[in-house]
């Protein structure tokens, strides 16, 4: 957490030194990137610790976090699942275009721009 604090400030102090105008400068934006990104983490953190405060709330806390993490493990293997199923049609998409000859594809490409218009 103090890593992404100092990383903005350094990058704030570098936009501020090096130019006199704050449009366009990259290392502004990653500096919002990393302010933003460190404000999600810390109202994360909060909301944790003040579910595990009640003693209420601690047993629901804990079943919630673990319905998140099964439900990370089922998106992950979904992404996955969606990744090797692109991967092997590119792969015979490919290899399909290996057969064609280069006039049936010149001929193909004809036809496209042909019927394209």
């Amino acid at each position: 957490m103090l890593v992404i604090y100092v990383v903005t400030f350094m990058l704030r102090m570098v936009t501020w030194g090096m130019s006199t105008s704050s449009t366009g400068s990259r290392a502004l934006v990653i500096a919002g990137y990393c302010y933003g990104f460190n404000t999600m983490i810390l109202t994360l953190r909060v909301f944790g610790h003040m579910m595990e405060a009640s003693s209420v709330t601690g047993t629901t806390h804990i079943a919630l976090m673990s319905i998140i993490e099964d439900v990370a493990i089922i998106f992950f293997q979904f992404l996955v699942g969606i990744l090797a199923f692109s991967l092997a049609i590119t792969k015979i998409y490919v290899s399909e275009g290996s057969f064609v000859s280069s006039e049936d594809r010149l001929l193909r490409d004809k036809r496209s721009v042909f019927f394209s218009h």
